[in-house]
C-alpha cells in the first residue's frame, strides 16, 4: 500500500497536514507528501489524500489549465482504482471569489471515495449530498508540539504585557475587515477594568504595511479607531510568529477568542485547548458544537457584537483556569495525534484492501 498526501511538503503556515503525515509515518503508515509526486507520479500510488483542494496549486490559486489537469488526473485515478480521501476543513473557500477554487472543491468532493469530517456538524446532510463516498468523523488532532512550558508571568514579561491585565488573545488570521472590526468594536465596548487585547495577525488591516486599501475609507479615516491600535491595552504584532514565540502568546493570555462568524472548523481551538485556555467562539459549525460540549462559551453570530461582548463579560464570572485545565484534559483524551493517525490508517486500509 502506497499513500500520497497531496500537499506542499514545505508549507509551514498550517501545521495540520505536516503533523498528520509525521504521525502517520510514526505509526508505520507508508505515506509520502508532496505536489510534484501528485502532478507527475500520482499513478504510482494506491490512494491520494487531499485536504484544502486549492492547496495543490502554487499560492493556492488554480488556473484554468491546472483545473483541467486536475479533472483529468482524478478521472484517470478512478479508472485505475486509485482511491481518493478528502478531509473537509471548510464548507467552501474562505472569502474567495475565484470560481476555479470552487470548481476544485466540487471535483474532489465528487471524486472522493471517503470524506473525513472533523466533527458531526451537517454530516447526515452531506451523506445525502455525496452518497458515493463513505463518511467518517475524525477530529482535528493536536498539531503543535509544546517543547517547554512557561509561566504566565514569564510569557507576559517576554511580550511586555503587565501582570494585572485580563488578556484576551485573538490568534487566528483575520479573513476580512468585518472580523477585524468585530473584535476591535467589541473590545472597545467592554466595560472591564484592566482589559488587554492581543491581535497578532491584525496589522495588515490597518495599513501598517501596504494593505490600507483593504479597509473601507470611512473606517480607515476614523481616527478614534485607528489610534485605538496604539493604546497601552492592545498588542498588534506585524511580524511572522515563529514556533518558538507562539507559546508565549497563549501562555500570556487568560482566554482565547475565535472571531470567525462563518466557520466550520478552526485549528486555533485545539491549539487553545492544548495550552489550557478557555475559548469563546461562534455558535456555528464543529467549533460551536465542541465549545458547547466542553462548557466553553459561544456567541450568537446573528447578534454581534452584543452577544460577543456579553460572553466576554460572562467569562469574568467563571473559573477560567479550571475550564482551561478541563480543555487540556479533553484534548489529550480525544485529539492525540498518534490515535488519530491510526484512525486515518484504518480508512486507507479499508479502501485499498
Amino acid at each position: 500500500m502506497k499513500i500520497l498526501m497531496a500537499y506542499p511538503s514545505q508549507n509551514e503556515s498550517n501545521p495540520f497536514v505536516k503533523s498528520l503525515t509525521e504521525s502517520l509515518i510514526s505509526v508505520g503508515c507508508p505515506i509520502e507528501i508532496g505536489l510534484n509526486l501528485f502532478w507527475n507520479h500520482y499513478e504510482d500510488y494506491h490512494l491520494i489524500h487531499f485536504n484544502w483542494p486549492n492547496s495543490i496549486f502554487n499560492n493556492w490559486q488554480p488556473t484554468e489549465k491546472g483545473v483541467e489537469l486536475l479533472k483529468k488526473i482524478l478521472t484517470d485515478a478512478k479508472s485505475k482504482n486509485i482511491k481518493i480521501v478528502y478531509t473537509r476543513h471548510n464548507e467552501k473557500p474562505h472569502y474567495e471569489d475565484n470560481p476555479l477554487i470552487s470548481l476544485c472543491y466540487e471535483l474532489i468532493e465528487n471524486h472522493a471515495n471517503a470524506i473525513v469530517h472533523l466533527g458531526h456538524y451537517k454530516v447526515e446532510e452531506l451523506k445525502l449530498q455525496f452518497p458515493n463516498a463513505e463518511h467518517f468523523v475524525i477530529p482535528h488532532h493536536l498539531s503543535f508540539k509544546i517543547q517547554k512550558e512557561i509561566s504566565k508571568q514569564e510569557a507576559r514579561k517576554n511580550l511586555g504585557i503587565p501582570d494585572n491585565k485580563l488578556v484576551i488573545l485573538c490568534f487566528g488570521a483575520f479573513r476580512n475587515r468585518k472580523e477585524a472590526k468585530l473584535v476591535l468594536d467589541s473590545f472597545e465596548a467592554l466595560e472591564i477594568k484592566d482589559k488587554y487585547l492581543m491581535v497578532p495577525h491584525l496589522a495588515k488591516w490597518f495599513g501598517l504595511k501596504t494593505s490600507a486599501f483593504l479597509l473601507s475609507p470611512a473606517w480607515f479615516r476614523n481616527k478614534k479607531l485607528k489610534s485605538a491600535l496604539h493604546k497601552e491595552n492592545k498588542m498588534v504584532y506585524d511580524k511572522a510568529i515563529s514556533d518558538s514565540l507562539l507559546p508565549c502568546f497563549f501562555y500570556a493570555s487568560d482566554l482565547v477568542l475565535i472571531q470567525r462568524t462563518n466557520i466550520l472548523n478552526s485549528g486555533n481551538l485545539p491549539l487553545a485547548f492544548h495550552f489550557r485556555k478557555m475559548v469563546i467562539g461562534p455558535n456555528t459549525g464543529n467549533v460551536g458544537e465542541i465549545l458547547k460540549k466542553t462548557n466553553n462559551l459561544t456567541f450568537d453570530i446573528k447578534n454581534i457584537p452584543n452577544s460577543l461582548i456579553q460572553k466576554i463579560k460572562d467569562s469574568t464570572c467563571l473559573d477560567i483556569k479550571a475550564i482551561g485545565q478541563s480543555n487540556y484534559e479533553y484534548a489529550k483524551r480525544h485529539w492525540n495525534p498518534d490515535t488519530i493517525a491510526l484512525e486515518y490508517q484504518k480508512i486507507y486500509v479499508s479502501l485499498v484492501s
